[in-house]
């Protein structure tokens, strides 16, 4: 075997070393300028990308042929690799009394708000092929699936957002559990009509075949939950085991639902990270608990980091795009803000009076936090690689999809945080810090007072006071 087939094999496991590098350096610089550390890295990928295109690397061939392997990635590389470790780790993460007081909101904007995006999308794309002849072969089916695909908000993207900016955990639930939910909706919807152009067909019954996949991906995932939790459990003195069963568990749950059982392997994902956090828990020792958190947490910045490097990449490398195209994606972008605005207004009446409910600052935040990432790339991807659609729509597809993540990330993402100042939605208010301050002080003075009063025991004469302190 020469070195350049060994640089080959080698390539994957290099890019990752450097992305990790970059992405350590990005973080320390960003840290100061409050801009999204995630942009930065997407903004970075596109970079290299860009100078790999215009042969800025033919001095460096294996620098270039790196590059080149990053953006052919098999987009179920991501799906199975990446998606399962930041699925899980937001749900794992999130608080479970709050996220059932926001369960009824989440689950109205990633059920039928998504299907009335993808409704409305698809009509966008229809009336632009009405008017654009280079659109003229979009149809329906072509229309309604890349509704589906542009429509979720990727999780992916809005959870290392609110991670940052340090939204409430009421509002930042209600956030991370829509997109949770409606990643999993949008792609069995997306397999739907995608289903027309690969063997799978079309299902005479979409709306039956909607639930069963999400109603089943929610049972698969709690089921499993449930069996990790009871054989952790029964091997309670091997911590090391414990992990490595939880870790694995969380694969498995993906695999087992996605591509065996044919439901959703998101939603089997949701379900089993909640129930994993709300039951075993307590069933886990402290230092088990901690060791979880800690490696899911790393691994998902891992994962964030690679992911975003990569969706750079392979957008600067794989798009093609005359100025007509450019300008349907103004309009595309454009488009899709004032639906997803829509949306939010059409259910704010009921949103504002479920769980919590929903002010009119953050249903502006909800309606401009509207995020597109790899999740979306992903299934354009998918698109690109299947030849029974035609050409020229794989190419859009892929073009507007890539756009609207590129240009989500740079507008929306970048400047939501001066949005959320500006409502005064980032900061905690001064009423919260009071009563914060008083509980603490109260539970001080209570403790200082237990233990003057033990102090005086004639019993506890002998106690070592300071080991009790």
């Amino acid at each position: 075997m020469n070195n350049m087939e060994d640089f080959n094999l080698l390539a994957p496991l290099l890019f990752a070393i450097v992305g990790l590098l970059v992405g350590a350096i990005l973080k320390s610089i960003l840290r100061r300028t409050g801009f999204p550390y995630t942009v930065g890295l997407f903004v970075f990928g596109l970079l290299i990308g860009l100078l790999n295109r215009f042969h800025y690397f033919d001095f460096m061939p294996r620098v270039e042929n790196a590059v080149a392997t990053v953006a052919d990635t098999n987009p179920d590389f991501i799906l199975y690799v990446f998606l399962p470790i930041l699925i899980f780790d937001a749900a794992y993460e999130m608080n479970m009394h709050i996220f059932k007081k926001t369960l009824a909101n989440s689950t109205l904007l990633a059920v039928p708000g998504l299907v009335v995006c993808m409704l409305l999308t698809a009509a966008l794309m229809i009336g632009i092929s009405l008017f654009v002849p280079e659109y003229a072969s979009w149809t329906w089916p072509l229309a309604l699936m890349f509704g589906a695909l542009i429509s979720a908000t990727d999780p992916v993207a809005v959870v290392a957002l609110l991670h940052e900016l340090g939204t409430s955990k009421r509002f930042s639930t209600l956030v991370d559990g829509e997109s949770l939910l409606n990643d999993g909706t949008g792609i069995v919807c997306f397999m739907l009509f995608f289903g027309a152009y690969t063997a799978t067909g079309v299902s005479d019954s979409p709306v039956a075949d909607f639930i069963m996949v999400v109603a089943g991906g929610a049972l698969v995932g709690t089921l499993l939950a449930y069996l990790c939790i009871q054989f952790i459990t029964n091997v309670n003195g091997d911590e090391m085991l414990q992990n490595s069963v939880m870790i694995l568990s969380a694969y498995m749950t993906f695999v087992i639902a996605q591509n065996y059982l044919e439901v959703s392997g998101v939603i089997a994902l949701v379900g089993f990270g909640l129930t994993v956090s709300y039951m075993g828990r307590l069933r886990l020792k402290p230092q088990v608990n901690k060791f979880m958190r800690q490696f899911w947490e790393l691994a998902a910045h891992i994962a964030n980091t690679l992911i975003f490097i990569i969706v750079g990449v392979v957008i600067a490398l794989k798009v093609d795009f005359s100025w007509m195209d450019l300008l349907i994606l103004i309009c595309v972008y454009a488009g899709i803000n004032i639906i997803r605005i829509l949306i939010i207004t059409i259910f704010y009446p009921i949103m504002k009076r479920s769980g919590y409910g929903l002010s009119v600052r953050e249903s502006t935040i909800l309606s401009w936090g509207g995020l597109r990432g790899a999740l979306g790339l992903t299934m354009a991807l998918m698109v690109s690689y299947t030849f029974s659609i035609p050409e020229p729509i794989r190419r859009q597809v892929l073009f507007l999809t890539a756009g609207i993540v590129t240009l989500t990330l740079t507008i929306n993402a970048t400047t939501i945080g001066w949005l959320l100042k500006k409502l005064g939605l980032a900061e905690i208010p001064s009423s919260k810090l009071l009563l914060d301050y008083s509980v603490k002080k109260q539970l001080y003075e209570g403790s200082e007072k237990y233990l003057k009063d033990l102090k005086q025991k004639e019993a506890l004469e002998a106690t070592d006071w300071s080991i009790v302190e």
